[in-house]
């Protein structure tokens, strides 16, 4: 019976086994599944670590019984009291239980005692540091520590030391050899759009991080990842935008933007390899520079320094996605500096400053002051006081329990403060050897304490994905100080920061207690981290996701100079706005662009303001364009009258060109003209090709015509003849008056002949009183004059006939080819595929955007309609050749004509649709997609007014353009509607 009870009891613990391996493998197969989707884990059962005597910090028992010990001593022994030990027992027991139920309160109070008593701690002493332990209220600031206080005589006061790791000498380009035997190496990373790009890209893009730390699995290297959010000015207050209405414009807009909050952030890794595995000396100093072992000393460091190199280009191939640079030296005017000395300097007090590098220096850290004279510590902020006497406020922010998983955008909503801030993640990975003893270690704790099955549970899975390497783990610990130029924003962004860290899960405070920690262990060090604990090597990935905007443009040196205009980007950062492709400054580059956008989205007014500020274009030219190039000409082909007052207002010409009035046009006129001019031979036998071509076609009008649009019935005699009285026309010195009518007198022959040249042209003859008089019959003076800078041709009235609308056009196109002849040209064509609905309009078009670059020209595209433009003949032609696309919100595209047409990926089309308020989607061939806002809030209403004409107050324009007794047109419809808006 007793053998039968204990066969029952194995079978029921074997049972239970079972049981629990097949929830654990779920387990497992659920965490790898969450881990695959970017959701990892944070095992909580490493969080507490530490060396414990029953449950308790060792440090804190050993200190207990010594304490204990001096009082019985003192009391007892020499006192004959027992009270003290009482009251000291019972001290030491309920501090004891509080370690003993967070072990993180000691840790940290452990590490800050470092500061407030520096006298235990390496034996420093020094008297302002020592007076940080009597606060005083944070109005006062009056806690001070002196950074180099002395630096003539190369003095390094105690702040300076905990500015670990003290740097001591350059070792090779981009290497720093520490004063604790380790090499340093930095690299910069770019961001990744997150916005804009797929879950599933990001996902992959962010699987590159975790292979990085899976790759180092020995604690000889350790990695601290900075990411800095620093204030800039946008002032482009200074520029000239040639026009009247553009300088007032431009001048609103950019004295708004440099009121505008924008941040620059960036991303920097640090890698430390420490040589302590090779070199036995603890500490480096000037005598090992005197010593007679000097040259193996050298060997060995030069051997490391291989591999630590070796090992930073394999990161860097592993990131090779985001971009990375290695922060080296660089020469300016003759003079070499230090990248990666000037970023540690600027951990210290966000100052940038060149640093000149000398590859004598032996004792870098008496340089590496940050441009900081002064620190004072209060209770919850601190102020630092730079050499310039400037001053800026700091407050540390002290992360005490964390969400239960990690994701990449587990700190999006910090990364978006709108506030200055160092941000640094510390970690350092752990053997294969200290992973299973720490794992040992802390089950052993969880069966001595009483953990529960789920603890154990997943201290099994953690040692199950260790051991398969799925990940790693290492110690980990952060820094995050923010920085305000006020006391009052530094209080407001303390706040927005602990109320984004605790939306997302985190317990989350400003750091009293230990902020000096934090404040020094912004640098690459974990010997001041007030809190370190073990995490996996897919947690640090998360903490360090690098999600900002990768692409930002180029403020200057593009194909015309300045970028167009500044934008904000959706994380506060400058999007500097550049048709062009990325180029040198007076490279020949593509910037033909499309811009898409719903009725109602701002298309008229982002194009109308854009225009504006591409009139600084009119200056700054290279110095191998000739002086006749050295201009600007803008041509908005218009409709529905959206751009009239825009133009009026930037001092240019608006064509008019309405049914049944005379269009002012004669391109006789302007062909005999350019036989006149300086122009080449090819120019002028194209002026004249040009004019054949027009009048065949309008001799052809009602012919019907093969797939090729020629006429069947156009006899090769007819055009041979028409060719030759349109050459005889253009090339003799006679007035040119009414060309077509004297093109008929020439033909009188054929008056009665229904099929020749006379009826052919008649309908476009003013002596025969043609339907169509009003369109080429007209006075000697032709009205498109392109010396212009603006010119506004609006097509509302002939674009939906069909009887004129492919001459007139034809005429327009033809002229503004011949214009763009090297001088800066762009051309906006409104409703693009209405415009382009006619073949051989279509034809001009295709012909400009594959050769315009080299004309220095630009042709930027734009519709309502996307559809509209797909069923154009040169729409695969507009796909190819415009590199720049620009999308305004469109709430009922479809996804298939977008991916056609502009390439757009499912990410950017649910942007467009659901996501663009007075912003746009900005995405060029090359380089990843940017949202950008175009907030115009603050700019005086009448300048948008003009900006984007509403139809109602297009006949008030037109009294302002035909009251010849009003010479200044801006101001008028500025007037007009300041008295507008005031009545209403």
């Amino acid at each position: 019976m007793f053998v039968a009870s204990k066969q029952a009891d194995e079978q029921k613990k074997l049972i239970i086994e079972q049981e629990v391996q097949k929830r654990q493998f779920q387990k497992i197969e659920e965490l790898k599944a969450d881990m695959q989707k970017g959701v990892n884990p944070f095992f909580k059962v490493l969080f507490d670590g530490g060396n414990r005597l029953f449950g308790f910090p060792e440090t804190f028992i050993y200190s207990s019984i010594f304490i204990l010990f001096v009082t019985i001593v003192l009391s007892v022994i020499l006192f004959q009291a027992y009270e003290p030990v009482l009251i000291v027992a019972i001290v030491i027991v309920l501090v004891a239980l509080g370690f003993k139920k967070d072990y993180r309160l000691y840790q940290r109070m452990e590490r800050a005692m470092k500061f407030k008593k520096p006298f235990l701690f390496k034996g420093v002493k020094n008297k302002a540091f020592m007076s940080i332990f009597s606060m005083k209220p944070s109005k006062e600031m009056a806690n001070d520590i002196h950074l180099n206080p002395n630096r003539e005589d190369r003095l390094v006061s105690a702040a300076n030391s905990y500015l670990a790791n003290n740097y001591e000498c350059f070792l090779d380009d981009g290497v720093i050899l520490t004063n604790n035997y380790s090499l340093l190496g930095t690299i910069k990373l770019g961001g990744i759009d997150f916005l804009t790009t797929s879950k599933k890209d990001l996902i992959e893009l962010h699987a590159s991080i975790y292979s990085v730390f899976r790759n180092f699995v020995t604690p000889e290297f350790k990695f601290y990842f900075h990411t800095i959010k620093k204030k800039i000015v946008i002032d482009e207050t200074n520029r000239d935008y040639n026009l009247a209405f553009s300088n007032d414009f431009m001048r609103a807009y950019n004295e708004k933007q440099k009121r505008e909050s924008f941040y620059d952030i960036s991303f920097y890794l640090t890698i430390e390899q420490d040589l302590l595995d090779t070199l036995n000396e603890p500490v480096m100093n000037k005598k090992h520079f005197a010593d007679n072992n000097f040259e193996e000393f050298q060997r060995i460091i030069r051997a490391k320094l291989e591999n630590f190199k070796d090992r930073i280009e394999l990161i860097e191939e592993l990131l090779s996605k985001y971009h990375p640079i290695r922060l080296k030296e660089y020469t300016k005017d003759g003079i070499i500096y230090s990248k990666q000395c000037e970023f540690y300097n600027f951990l210290v007090g966000m100052n940038e400053a060149p640093f000149i590098c000398n590859r004598k220096d032996l004792y870098l850290k008496e340089k590496m002051h940050g441009g900081v004279k002064e620190v004072y510590f209060a209770n919850k902020h601190g102020k630092i006081l730079n050499d310039d006497l400037s001053e800026k406020y700091f407050s540390a922010i002290e992360i005490s329990e964390y969400a239960p998983k990690s994701q990449s955008d587990l700190f999006d909503k910090i990364n978006a403060l709108d506030s200055e801030f160092i941000f640094m993640h510390a970690y350092s990975p752990k053997n294969s050897q200290v992973l299973k003893d720490k794992l040992a270690f802390t089950s052993r704790r969880i069966i001595i304490s009483g953990g529960s099955k789920e603890q154990g549970m997943t201290l099994g899975c953690l040692s199950e994905l260790v051991g398969n390497g799925d990940i790693t783990l290492g110690s980990y610990g952060n820094s995050l100080v923010l920085f305000a130029d006020s006391f009052e924003k530094m209080k407001q962004s303390v706040k927005e920061c602990v109320s984004s860290l605790n939306a997302k899960g985190f317990l989350a405070n400003a750091a009293t207690f230990s902020m000096e920690n934090y404040f020094f262990a912004k640098h690459c060090s974990f010997i001041t981290l007030p809190f370190i604990f073990d995490v996996t090597s897919n947690n640090f990935a998360d903490f360090i996701a690098m999600r900002a905007m990768s692409f930002s443009g180029n403020q200057d040196n593009n194909a015309w100079g300045n970028s167009v205009m500044t934008l904000k980007s959706e994380i506060n950062s400058p999007f500097y706005l550049n048709f062009h492709m990325p180029t040198d400054f007076g490279s020949a580059s593509a910037g033909h662009t499309l811009i898409l956008g719903s009725t109602g989205s701002g298309k008229t007014v982002f194009m109308s303001m854009t225009l504006n500020a591409m009139g600084q274009f009119a200056y700054n030219f290279p110095a191998n364009v000739s002086k006749d190039k050295q201009k600007l000409t803008m041509v908005y082909m218009d409709k529905d009258y959206g751009a009239y007052g825009n133009i009026v207002a930037m001092g240019g010409e608006y064509v008019k060109i309405e049914l049944g009035t005379d269009t002012g046009l004669n391109p006789f006129a302007w062909a005999a003209y350019v036989q006149k001019t300086d122009a080449t031979m090819e120019q002028k036998q194209t002026a004249i090709s040009v004019v054949k071509e027009l009048v065949k076609n309008l001799a052809t009008k009602s012919d019907e015509k093969d797939e090729n649009g020629n006429s069947i019935s156009f006899s090769l005699a007819d055009s041979n003849t028409l060719a030759a009285a349109v050459t005889n026309l253009i090339t003799g010195d006679m007035n040119l008056d009414y060309p077509i009518t004297q093109l008929i007198n020439a033909f009188g022959k054929d008056h009665n002949d229904p099929n020749g040249l006379v009826a052919r042209l008649a309908p476009f003859c003013k002596s025969t009183n043609g339907e169509f008089q009003w369109l080429f019959d007209n006075k000697a003076t032709d009205r498109l004059d392109f010396s212009k800078t603006i010119i506004g041709v609006d097509g509302s009235s002939f674009l939906d006939n069909n009887d004129v609308s492919p001459f007139i056009c034809f005429y327009l196109f033809a002229r503004i080819l011949e214009a763009m002849d090297g001088r800066r040209f762009v051309l906006d064509i409104d409703e693009a595929w209405k415009y382009l609905s006619d073949p051989k309009v279509a034809y001009f078009v295709r012909d400009m955007l594959k050769t315009a670059r080299k004309r220095n020209a630009i042709v930027r595209l734009a519709t309502q309609s996307i559809t509209d433009l797909l069923a154009c003949p040169i729409a695969d032609t507009i796909r190819e050749q415009c590199p720049t696309k620009i999308f305004l919100r469109n709430d009922g595209g479809n996804l298939s004509d977008y991916q056609r047409l502009a390439n757009v990926t499912e990410k950017e089309f649910e942007i467009i649709t659901k996501g663009l308020d007075r912003k746009i989607l900005y995405k060029q061939d090359g380089s990843p997609s940017v949202i950008a806002s175009f907030n115009l809030r603050g700019i005086p209403k009448e300048y948008l007014k003009i900006l984007s004409t509403d139809t109602v107050f297009v006949k008030e324009i037109d009294k302002i353009i035909q009251n010849h007794s009003i010479i200044d047109k801006y101001q008028a419809l500025r007037q007009m509607y300041q008295q507008i808006i005031e009545e209403y």
